[in-house]
């Protein structure tokens, strides 16, 4: 009997060690694969855009209550330059832009019916803060700051101007959203929407109309396409998943 147990107990032991020479070393666990970011968007970067642009301004004479507004409208060209820095999917950043153009409307002057009035907006200039999240190749922000715009008022009477007109340079805020995508490593491409706002002044009559005061109101709308190139990418943000 004895005999018999030393036997099953040594077919055990024998068992149980081959068992564990067949298991081997423990496994350890395998990294997942590493991947790259698609797009990484800190940098420098500059380039060029071409937009389309619409305004109204209200001018009042002495009496607020009676008024005309001119909706100009038109083409614009520019560059444009900027610094991001991301931060996982954030991307904030900082962009100035100088915009030429002729962005403009000459209509009758419907109160006195004897003359028209004309503006016309040539120059244009942001400073701008951006922020934004992007998703792979995509980018999409938010922006505003400071807007720049410089235009000329003009009254006609038969057809002929009426004096020199009046250069108004006005400093006011803008605000936006956009969307950006990377075509490859260095460049990208997008398209903008700003929103202008350059309050309301007003100026004496003898530097326009040659009587009383007159007052001003003036925004303007632009979208843009445009077309950047990234001088300053750095490497890859690198993802590792387990």
């Amino acid at each position: 009997m004895r005999f018999r147990v030393g036997m099953i107990v040594a077919m055990v032991v024998a068992a149980s060690g081959a068992s564990a020479a067949d298991l081997g070393a423990p496994r350890q666990p395998v990294a997942g694969a590493v991947t790259a970011a698609a797009t990484t968007w800190t940098g420098v970067y500059g380039g060029v855009h071409l937009g389309y642009g619409w305004g109204q301004q209200r001018v009042a004479d002495d009496n607020p209550a009676v008024f005309y507004t001119v909706n100009p409208r038109g083409v614009f060209g520019g560059f444009q330059i900027g610094y991001n820095y991301q931060i996982d999917r954030i991307v904030l950043g900082v962009e100035g832009d100088l915009s030429f153009g002729s962005i403009t409307q000459r209509r009758p002057n419907v109160l006195l019916g004897v003359d028209e009035v004309a503006k016309t907006t040539n120059v244009f200039a942001t400073a701008r803060l951006r922020g934004g999240v992007a998703f792979g190749d995509a980018l999409l922000y938010a922006t505003g700051g400071l807007g720049y715009a410089s235009s000329r008022d003009m009254n006609y009477i038969g057809g002929a101007a009426f004096g020199p007109g009046l250069r108004n340079d006005r400093l006011g805020w803008v605000a936006g959203v956009g969307i950006e995508y990377a075509v490859n490593a260095n460049l990208s491409v997008k398209l903008e929407y700003l929103r202008y706002d350059f309050g309301s002044w007003r100026r004496t009559g003898v530097v326009f109309w040659g009587i009383g005061n007159d007052f001003f109101r003036a925004s303007m709308d632009t979208v843009k396409v445009g077309l950047n190139y990234r001088f300053s990418t750095g490497p890859s943000a690198v993802v590792a998943r387990y």
